[in-house]
């Protein structure tokens, strides 16, 4: 027989048929076998993959505002200071106190309470220029010089008072207090029992600070303190804590600003009104308002914050 003679080409058509099938084989394979979560198939491009509707925005509630305006005033004294007071930015005159009420109404401010923060929240905005007054401490002078002038022009007002100064010479006596709290325009809060730094107690002590001055108060006034102010400024996270467990909804600071945030409404900014006069003390409201509003206030000690042992002699 005559031997058949092969094409030279025969193996390359050989390895090219093998090729085929063993491709075939595998889009088989890959075509047939469950794709992981989101993963593409390798043999369709991305660029034919209909891309998903994007979500409709989602409107944070008016509820959940972050930052509101309104200014919070710091006093102390409304007296002259005395004679070398090593922190006479503690003090203002009657004279000047009455400057400063005139001048803020003419520029239009109109004076309110700590609940008006909630309200202001809850719509994202104030229906009015606010701005709050209070009173640090209860000193006598509040009684018989700042309350007269309050009074006649009905400026309301909150007064933090230190529960165990109380009927002490230089602060409030029980009975005023309960006047005071009589009237629709004093807000009662709290300002610990005996002043101390409450950053640097244990949690026992810090605790009977804060709520034994809450309960004192409201078995004077007769109706619950839900507001309060740390001595001096100071506190830490475990403060804040005990603070909000002891039921209070604001708590002031000495965190220098215009701006409240509804994240932090135990951590509220001031501004001391010291001895400025009337159109100084606007003005620097109005510097303050435009200042951007901060993401995380950086607290800023008061004047008696800066000396622990006035703290103490400056309450006495």
């Amino acid at each position: 027989m005559k031997p058949v003679r092969r094409s030279r080409h025969y193996p390359l058509a050989i390895a090219t048929g093998v090729l085929i099938v063993a491709v075939l084989m595998w889009l088989h394979v890959h075509a047939t076998s469950p794709q992981p979560v989101g993963a593409i198939s390798p043999t369709v491009s991305p660029s034919f993959i209909k891309p998903a509707a994007p979500a409709s925005r989602v409107e944070p509630p008016t509820s959940t505002a972050p930052n509101l305006l309104l200014p919070i005033i710091t006093y102390h004294y409304i007296a002259p200071p005395p004679p070398h007071e090593p922190l006479p930015g503690l003090y203002t005159v009657p004279a000047q106190f009455k400057q400063q009420l005139d001048a803020l109404t003419q520029a239009g401010y109109h004076f309110g309470r700590l609940r008006d923060l909630e309200s202001g929240w809850q719509k994202s905005k104030l229906d009015r220029k606010l701005i709050i007054l209070t009173f640090d401490d209860g000193y006598q002078d509040f009684y018989t010089t700042a309350w007269p002038v309050l009074r006649e022009r009905q400026i309301p007002a909150t007064i933090y008072l230190v529960s165990g100064f109380l009927d002490t010479p230089g602060h409030l006596t029980t009975s005023e207090v309960k006047e005071l709290a009589d009237s629709p325009l004093i807000t009662v809060g709290a300002h610990t029992v005996d002043h101390k730094d409450l950053s640097t107690l244990a949690e026992a002590a810090e605790q009977a600070e804060i709520v034994n001055s809450k309960q004192t108060l409201e078995a004077i006034i007769g109706r619950p303190v839900i507001d309060f102010c740390y001595p001096s400024g100071k506190y830490t996270t475990q403060t804040l804590q005990l603070v909000a467990r002891d039921g209070f909804v604001t708590a002031t600071t000495t965190h220098r600003g215009v701006w409240h945030s509804r994240r932090q409404p135990l951590e509220l900014t001031r501004l001391e009104a010291q001895n400025l006069s009337g159109a100084a003390l606007v003005a620097r409201l109005t510097t303050e308002a435009r200042a951007s509003q901060p993401a995380a206030a950086s607290p800023a000690p008061s004047p008696a914050s800066q000396n622990p042992q006035r703290q103490l002699q400056s309450r006495q």
